[in-house]
């Protein structure tokens, strides 16, 4: 996505945002549990594009895929807890060597996601720009 892209995507974000609590908030403060989370983090999404980068790749989805991958490597139903914990420390060690020592890394497997272009250096980025 292009800056310009980003900046009007804001600004219609932005415009849905105000519009909602126009509508349903009224400036009243006994309304604003209306306005959930989600409509007002909208406001914040083109800045933090600009900060962060897109949204997929710092939001809760990552971590819930984390668990996720760690809830399948269980094996001892009897202990969960302590066997998700192992699990955990475990992946956190291995990661840590490979960040410490990256010559010993495994090569990475498959083909780059769908729409990225190699920049070399083990550094990939979105085709479209």
């Amino acid at each position: 996505m292009t800056a310009a892209e980003v900046a009007e995507a804001h600004s219609h974000l932005v415009a849905f945002c105000d519009e909602f609590e126009t509508l349903y908030v009224q400036q009243c403060a006994d309304r604003i549990h209306l306005t959930r989370q989600c409509i007002h983090v909208l406001g914040h999404l083109g800045p933090e594009t600009y900060r962060l980068g897109p949204a997929h790749n710092h939001t809760e989805a990552t971590m819930e895929h984390t668990i996720g991958n760690l809830g399948e490597e269980i094996r001892q139903p009897s202990n969960p807890y302590a066997n998700l914990s192992e699990c955990s420390l475990y992946r956190g060690q291995v990661n840590a060597f490979f960040a410490m020592y990256p010559q010993f890394a495994p090569p990475s497997q498959g083909d780059l996601p769908q729409g990225s272009l190699d920049l070399g250096g083990g550094i990939c980025s979105s085709s479209k720009s």
